[in-house]
Formats: structure tokens, sequence, C-alpha cells
């Protein structure tokens, strides 16, 4: 079943024959919909046994759903044929995919990790990530080290409206004096970040969102997300005590959708 955003507009292709012995000015109606609602009209001319292909112009309705597609001949005012398309079409809704870590990405600076067998983006990738620190990246300095990881493949389709890095994360200090994530991601060779973060000594789930591509400073594409790289810089929660670490045992990423 063909998909398609809301309001974006196609072209839709119908092949017309006039099986009669005259010459016939005709119009052509493209109904979505049970209840018929007229999507595009086109006037065309067809010879006696002429067969012509016809293009309409469509805007695709704004609602999501399925409808089924309706094509109307019309001839000196008179309804002459309704057809029934083989396929209906869907107008997809609003719609989030969930991309987790796979490989390592181009940066692997978070100086320590547990366990310590494996790699860094495997101990932020589960989907449940209630292990505590059993599998996380730590830092533990006063300087912010940064790590990407590559992701998933995408399945979704449609218009993407923004893009989401999560990330869990805790300190072990109690009480915090600086800043220590920021939250990441790489399109193309561009790396972007978000503002500096204070966190406390419970994991939190923190995100920011990206409604354009950092590399282009336009709307995302499929292609960019099939590249993309997500990960969190993190450093020390105090000046004082560089000791104290800075635990990440989740990052994933939101792409929004229509």
């Amino acid at each position: 079943m063909p998909q398609f955003a809301p309001g974006v507009i196609k072209t839709a292709q119908a092949v017309m024959y006039n099986p009669t012995a005259k010459a016939f000015d005709y119009n052509g109606v493209i109904y979505l919909g049970t209840d018929l609602q007229i999507a595009s009209e086109k006037a065309f001319h067809l010879n006696s046994q002429e067969e012509k292909q016809v293009s309409f112009t469509v805007t695709m309705p704004g609602s999501h759903g399925t409808y089924p597609v309706y094509i109307g001949v019309f001839a000196g005012g008179q309804n002459i044929a309704l057809y029934k398309a083989n396929e209906d079409l869907q107008v997809a809704g609003p719609a989030t995919e969930i991309l987790r870590p796979d490989a390592p990405g181009s940066e692997t600076n978070i100086e320590q990790q547990r366990p310590e067998s494996g790699a860094h983006w495997d101990k932020v990738d589960e989907a449940d990530p209630h292990d505590d620190t059993a599998t996380a990246v730590f830092q533990g300095d006063s300087v912010f080290r940064r790590d990407l990881y590559n992701l998933q493949s995408h399945v979704g389709m449609g218009s993407i409206t923004q893009v989401t890095v999560y990330a869990l994360v805790k300190t072990l200090a109690a009480t915090p004096t600086q800043t220590s994530l920021k939250l990441a991601i790489k399109s193309g060779a561009t790396v972007a970040e978000s503002d500096e973060r204070m966190i406390t000594p419970y994991f939190v789930s923190y995100f920011h969102s990206w409604p354009s591509s950092p590399q282009s400073g336009v709307a995302w594409t499929w292609s960019e997300i099939d590249l993309l790289q997500a990960g969190i810089s993190l450093r020390c929660a105090r000046e004082a005590n560089p000791t104290i670490k800075t635990y990440c045992t989740q990052v994933y990423v939101e792409v929004d959708y229509t």
C-alpha cells in the first residue's frame, strides 16, 4: 500500500480510453475516501478509439488514515464511469522511531567503562537500563570527554520533524557544583552538542532536540539518519574533587516524523 505524508503533492496517472465511434471531451475526477472527497480534476479530449495516459495533481489529505481511491469519468456533464483503484493509499500520522547504539562511532574518549570488557557502545544500548551502574561509561576528571556511537538503521518513512538524543546519567557527588553532561550528535562531518547540564546524584533522563540537521542547516533526510552518530560528553560534577565519577548507562535517539 502506498504511503505518503500529510499534505504532500503527488502526481497520479490513469490510462483513459474512448471506445466509441465519436470524439469526446471528458473530465476526470480522483476521489479519496469512502465519502468520495474530490482530490483532483483534469479535463482531457479523446478521439474515437484513442487511448491516453492522463496525469492528475493530487494533494494528500491532512489527516492520517487509509483512503480508498476512486476515479470518475464525466462527459457532457454526465457521470459515465466510476472505477476503484487496485490499491488504497495510506497517509502516515505522526510517528517516532527509536534508534539505539549498535557499534562504536568516530570518538571513544570517555576514559572508563563497566564492565571493562567489550566496547563503550554496548554499555549504553539497553532498552531497559535499570541495572544502576553495572553497565555504564563514566568519567572522573574536570575535562569534558566525548563518546559517539553508531546507530541502528531506520525503518520509518515520511518527513522528519526533529531528532532527539536521550541519555540516562547520574553523578556520585552528593552536592554537584558544576555542569557535567552535554548531549552530542554527529551529522556528516559536523558534531553538535547541547548546552551543559547540571546533573543529580540519581539517574535522570536528559535530552536535547535538533529540528534540523547540524550539517545542512535544513530539514533532516533519512540518508542523514542512516549515517547519524549520537553520544555524550561527561566530566566530574564537583570542581574541588575531580575523582568523583559521572555515570551514563543509556543513550538512544528518537526520530519524529509525519
